[in-house]
């Protein structure tokens, strides 16, 4: 596998919102990064599934060996595009313990600006074409699963034959298109965070990792 960079995420940029809902006896932390996505019509909706499924779509996903394993931060990171009739939106999010807010978010920009700047690698490509089969499999494998996902997909306006066109365009996406894809939908640079917990705690882990313009609100939006 290619060795990733383990370098910082840098400074965010001013584009970037962040927002702190402040309860000040929660346990822990829940994050959240989201920016926008495709529409379930755009072929780039099929594709992207593999990328998720390498940054935060499954077990193995990178998210989650991060945040959950390497580290511990967390039961469980995961990301997921969202598709819609309209323009969806991609979110990354995570609860983790509150007094590595800060590490977890921090962790979780380089994690997502590394898979957008080089993309997945060569174990990653194969395994997400093999993930991506066993969910078409699981998803008709009983009456039910398939009565499921034919709703899901009427749900937003799609036919009966959308999964078979959508598997195809997945499998023969390569690394090239892939790469392609996680640099235009995974850039952060007009994302917005928001994360749910005590503020007093957050707010110096956030501008210990160079975030300082931070919105605030309390649990009820007040």
């Amino acid at each position: 596998p290619v060795e990733r960079s383990s370098q910082a995420e840098p400074a965010p940029p001013a584009s970037r919102r962040v927002f702190v809902v402040d309860r000040p006896d929660a346990p822990q932390s829940v994050i959240a990064v989201a920016r926008p996505g495709v529409s379930a019509f755009d072929e780039e909706s099929s594709v992207l599934t593999r990328v998720n499924a390498a940054l935060g779509g499954s077990f193995t996903s990178r998210l989650n060996q991060k945040l959950r394993e390497e580290h511990g931060w967390t039961y469980g990171a995961r990301s997921r595009f969202a598709f819609t009739r309209m323009r969806g939106v991609f979110v990354a999010q995570a609860a983790v313990h509150t007094e590595h807010t800060g590490d977890a978010l921090q962790a979780m920009l380089a994690e997502i600006t590394q898979m957008a700047k080089t993309g997945l690698t060569d174990e990653e490509v194969e395994k997400t074409k093999q993930i991506a089969r066993a969910d078409l499999v699981e998803a008709f494998e009983t009456v039910q699963a398939a009565a499921a996902r034919l709703g899901r997909s009427a749900g937003v306006g799609q036919g009966p034959d959308h999964e078979a066109a959508a598997s195809r365009v997945t499998a023969r996406a390569d690394k090239a298109q892939l790469k392609r894809f996680a640099g235009q939908y995974l850039d952060l640079d007009a994302a917005t965070i928001a994360i749910v917990g005590p503020r007093a705690k957050i707010e110096p882990q956030l501008k210990a990792i160079g975030i300082t313009a931070i919105q605030s609100s309390g649990p009820e939006g007040q």
